[in-house]
């Protein structure tokens, strides 16, 4: 009888311990997740809802309003991002906060190095993470070209260029390019595709991350792996009504959504998968469809699906879409895309609205970066309907720079300030 009281007390203690272990283990992982934030979720400028989230891994866990409040890798990579396409008249405001800050965030970027795991950590208790080594990769790519472009048409090439491998070895050292590499290789699936770390299941937006590292750091890519990828992105696809394509994060359960189609598209097109020669073409104008009926008529924003509320992110993230698809290859006729004057009525009503996820809310990095993002590119494109002006251009650029702590040298995800 002992025995079994013994044997009952003895299973109650293990799973009491268990029990506090995963909960703490979970406090960790709220603080400290990695992998892209809120555009790879169902987030909506009306609120988050968790029953509707996306649920990738452990990547969405990285949703609260603390954590993101921390200097992190990807909220300033995001930042510089969205600061350099604000570039006219500012080319000299971008190389003063270089010369300024440029060393400061490249001492950011090293706090976040393990050295052990060969790649970037998110935040300092993040686990290694293959997004978080593609963003600090595209930090210290910016950071390089910004402090070697001596005119904006100058940044702009040397930006449609990969970094060579000894232009990387100069600032990170060979050793650590090698094990970069290596645990690039880790996290290649054996099922196609890559996953964020070398022990989750592969994902789109994991394998786009690891595309655009290995074209950074000239990854040779054997035509093989080249056809895994594809073929693993086009298993992330799901059929919709009226035979629509829409993809999806890995080829499981799971939603799909705008985002995850454009993460796909991006992959596809470095694959050389979207050409007008592809034997897929007839499937990437289906996905066009998707995208289009994801427009909101009124404003001329986009959702996350069709019917939804639009957002400036989906919007931004779907207009990226088209860039590809629609006016880079022509897959696709432009007529009735886009339209222009809405669109930028749309962005400056976010504006006016503060930049965070709702009306009056905090601003935030993400709504701030890809608001900035898509005027830029709007103004870009529709040159001769679109005029963003100056002091539309200078308010975002303020409010980006609001996020730098210049103690930490890198940028916030959440600014407590109205903008």
């Amino acid at each position: 009888m002992q025995y079994v009281l013994f044997f009952i007390i003895a299973s109650v203690g293990v799973i009491l311990w268990w029990n506090a272990s995963m909960r703490r283990r979970f406090k960790e992982l709220m603080k400290g997740s990695t992998c892209i934030f809120l555009e790879q979720m169902h987030i909506h400028e009306d609120g988050y809802s968790p029953n509707k989230g996306i649920w990738i891994g452990l990547q969405d866990l990285r949703k609260s309003i603390p954590y993101w409040s921390d200097c992190c890798i990807d909220t300033t990579h995001q930042a510089l991002s969205a600061l350099w396409v604000q570039k006219d008249n500012a080319f000299e405001q971008l190389t003063s906060f270089v010369k300024q800050y440029g060393d400061k965030v490249i001492s950011f970027v090293w706090k976040h190095y393990d050295d052990e795991e060969g790649s970037f950590r998110n935040h300092v208790s993040a686990w290694p993470s293959l997004f978080a080594t593609f963003s600090a990769i595209g930090i210290i790519k910016d950071l390089i070209i910004v402090q070697r472009a001596s005119s904006v048409s100058d940044f702009d090439e040397m930006r449609k260029r990969p970094l060579s491998k000894e232009e990387l070895v100069s600032v990170l050292g060979k050793d650590r390019v090698r094990k970069i590499s290596q645990f690039l290789r880790h996290c290649r699936s054996a099922l196609g595709g890559f996953s964020d770390t070398p022990y989750e299941s592969p994902t789109v937006v994991s394998s786009d991350a690891a595309i655009i590292v290995s074209w950074d750091m000239e990854e040779v890519y054997e035509d093989k792996d080249r056809e895994d990828t594809k073929d693993f992105i086009w298993k992330c696809v799901k059929e919709i009504p009226d035979g629509k394509l829409a993809f999806k994060n890995s080829p499981g359960g799971g939603e799909y959504c705008s985002s995850f189609t454009r993460y796909a598209i991006r992959v596809l097109d470095r694959l050389k998968g979207i050409e007008k020669n592809s034997p897929d073409l007839d499937k990437v104008q289906k996905v066009v469809l998707f995208l289009k009926d994801c427009e909101d008529p009124s404003s001329g924003g986009y959702s996350w699906r069709p019917g939804k509320p639009p957002s400036i992110v989906h919007t931004n993230l779907v207009f990226n879409a088209f860039r590809k698809i629609v006016f880079e290859k022509g897959i696709v006729s432009e007529d009735g895309i886009i339209k222009p004057q809405k669109l930028a009525s749309f962005i400056k009503m976010r504006i006016d609205q503060g930049l965070g996820y709702e009306k009056d809310s905090p601003p935030n990095m993400h709504v701030t970066a890809n608001t900035a993002l898509l005027a830029s590119r709007l103004a870009d494109k529709y040159r001769d309907q679109v005029k963003i002006d100056e002091k539309v251009r200078s308010t975002l650029r303020n409010a980006i720079l609001s996020f730098f702590d210049e103690n930490e040298g890198g940028f916030r995800g959440y600014n407590p300030i109205k903008i």
